[in-house]
């Protein structure tokens, strides 16, 4: 009976020809039909605060639960006192799966920042974090937390708002790695030229020492997250480009963790990319001086044609050949004919933009 007058409950049931769903639905005679019969699927809400149930308006507390399970039972007809049938469940209500952590990076090298976040969150939920040893960089309320140091972590789910009870709670703990080392010996240097829409990233290594590469990215110089991960190879120059759109006024930080085949790991140095401060376009050949073959890369500003020349000593085109490039870094492969000859050659790579020259020894 509600304690105001008017329906306490909604309901909606099925027309004729509702589809019954991929199992479909078995009848009185034990025949399976793919639709249910006219009112034969029913669904409704019940409004617990006009029927006075609800805890918060009725005792003034925002967590205990109107009721923890439901058992429906019919009726052999519409009369109060008639017989009961068929009864259906109990269904469980109000079981909140209770929080659970994880993290992306489980032991912390001095200077870095994890992530600690709850694997299965609910949006309705309330997340407080603390430390019982450690420290928490920015906000402690949400659904994860940013960590700068070892130490254990904890974390309180409140089921609402108004609730002030600890539904569940969680704790995980981040230990500080003995396996991040300085390579003394194979110091990795990381460039970065920044341009209106995004950032080249380039280093190089001739070690065959590094499992992978991991670029990292931050705002503020604190807390950096990954963009990239590019596998190592035995020799050579790596580049990434890295869209940065209208950031235009961002400071922009990177820096390049790499791991070594024993599993040690390292980082470079932090390089930083100010606004307004564009760089110039950059022109890598690899090898240099060249045998055979060798790969050109550059980088270019927009979408255009270029024109690539190879000149040699005496001012004779000995390779005349165009391409499309794009925005960010673009590579060609260039076979060297034997007409060529030894010696110096200068290439040319010429764009609406800019025209780019490297000086090339055929050996």
């Amino acid at each position: 009976v509600p304690k105001a007058a008017g329906d306490f409950y909604t309901g909606l049931q099925s027309a004729a020809v509702t589809t019954a769903g991929p199992f479909g639905v078995i009848f009185q005679n034990n025949t399976v039909s793919n639709n249910y019969l006219a009112g034969q699927f029913l669904e409704f809400s019940v409004n617990l605060t006009k029927l006075g149930l609800d805890p918060f308006v009725s005792m003034g507390v925002g967590c205990a639960f109107p009721f923890k399970s439901i058992l429906v039972k019919t009726r052999a007809s519409s009369s109060f006192t008639a017989e009961l049938k068929d009864f259906v469940a109990p269904f469980s209500f109000f079981s909140a799966p209770t929080a659970e952590l994880s993290t992306n990076m489980q032991s912390l090298c001095a200077g870095n920042v994890s992530t600690v976040y709850v694997s299965n969150p609910l949006s309705t939920s309330v997340y407080r974090w603390s430390s019982l040893s450690g420290n928490i960089v920015g906000d402690s309320v949400g659904t994860s937390i940013n960590v700068n140091q070892a130490g254990s972590y904890v974390v309180r789910q409140l089921l609402s708002s108004n609730c002030g009870n600890v539904y569940a709670r969680d704790t995980i703990s981040i230990t500080m790695s003995t396996g991040c080392i300085v390579l003394i010996n194979n110091p990795i240097e990381l460039h970065a030229v920044r341009y209106p829409e995004f950032v080249q990233l380039n280093w190089s290594q001739t070690a065959d020492a590094y499992q992978y590469f991991i670029i990292e990215k931050s705002f503020d110089g604190v807390i950096y997250s990954s963009i990239k991960k590019i596998n190592a190879f035995s020799d050579g120059v790596y580049h990434h480009s890295d869209l940065i759109g209208q950031m235009n006024s961002q400071v922009l930080y990177y820096r390049l963790k790499y791991v070594t085949k024993s599993g040690q790991i390292a980082y470079s140095s932090v390089v930083t990319t100010n606004p307004g401060v564009v760089g110039k376009q950059d022109l890598i050949v690899v090898p240099n001086p060249v045998v055979d073959h060798f790969s050109v890369q550059f980088t270019d500003v927009k979408n255009a044609h270029a024109d690539i020349l190879i000149v040699n000593a005496l001012g004779r085109i000995v390779y005349n050949g165009k391409m499309n490039v794009k925005p960010g870094l673009n590579q060609l492969n260039i076979t060297r004919s034997a007409a060529w000859g030894a010696g110096y050659c200068v290439l040319f790579i010429k764009t609406p933009n800019a025209t780019l020259r490297k000086r090339l020894l055929m050996q």
